[in-house]
């Protein structure tokens, strides 16, 4: 008796159930996350009677926020000091005579503001604007 061997029919795996648990992970994650806009930090600034508008392109600005609290805020992240050190040495890597756009709240400690400064001239940051409100015009955006 001579036996043939049969030929096995190829292994095919069926992935439809894998799309199906893709697309309903999918789906939620779209219905489940929430969307936060960015308002920036509510900052009661000094009014100035005198000084310029500041024309510098927008690309080249480091802002730094100080609330009425202390709390400090990177181009619009809350951070701490050691924090700030480290966004403004990869930032200012980036840009070309970068100006640190120092932006502190009237109430805030003068400490705190002080303290924020060092860390910029510790990095060579040695340009500085100081926003206020103009006492005739509109509050500057945060």
């Amino acid at each position: 008796m001579q036996f043939r061997p049969r030929k096995k029919d190829p292994v095919q795996m069926d992935v439809t159930p894998l799309v199906d648990v893709v697309f309903l992970l999918l789906i939620f994650f779209m219905v489940t996350t929430t969307f936060a806009l960015n308002q920036g930090i509510q900052v009661d600034l000094p009014q100035a009677q005198t000084g310029k508008k500041d024309n510098t392109k927008v690309e080249n600005r480091l802002r730094i926020g100080v609330d009425a609290e202390g709390q400090i805020f990177f181009q619009g992240v809350k951070v701490t000091l050691s924090q700030l050190k480290l966004a403004l040495t990869e930032a200012a890597g980036r840009k070309r005579e970068p100006i640190v756009q120092l932006q502190a709240d009237t109430n805030s400690s003068h400490g705190r503001v002080i303290a924020v400064m060092d860390i910029a001239r510790s990095l060579h940051l040695n340009r500085f604007r100081l926003v206020t409100k103009d006492s005739q015009g509109p509050t500057p955006p945060p």
